[in-house]
């Protein structure tokens, strides 16, 4: 776990709002919700997370043009090697 002051304290920060808001959960995020409300300039809007039909991307090595994994599609993804008709037995 970190040790820095700036975690400490955004910790802490967060207990208190938590015991604030008694302890409950429901409570705790509709605070959250309403204050995002009130002031919507504080929110930052994160990038799209991938998704399981974007084709796979890896950063490139030294001397390689092309960034893709090869024979990977997204019909693979998820199964385990038992699914695969082409692993030996």
């Amino acid at each position: 776990m970190w040790n820095a002051p700036i975690v400490t304290e955004v910790h802490q920060a967060g207990q208190r709002l938590f015991e604030e808001a008694g302890n409950d959960l429901h409570v705790f995020f509709q605070r959250l919700r309403e204050a995002e409300k009130k002031h919507p300039e504080r929110i930052v809007e994160l990038p799209r997370c991938a998704s399981i039909d974007d084709p796979p991307r890896i950063a490139p090595y030294a001397g390689s043009e092309d960034t893709r994994l090869q024979g990977v599609s997204s019909q693979n993804v998820g199964k385990s090697d038992e699914d695969s008709p082409n692993q030996p037995t």
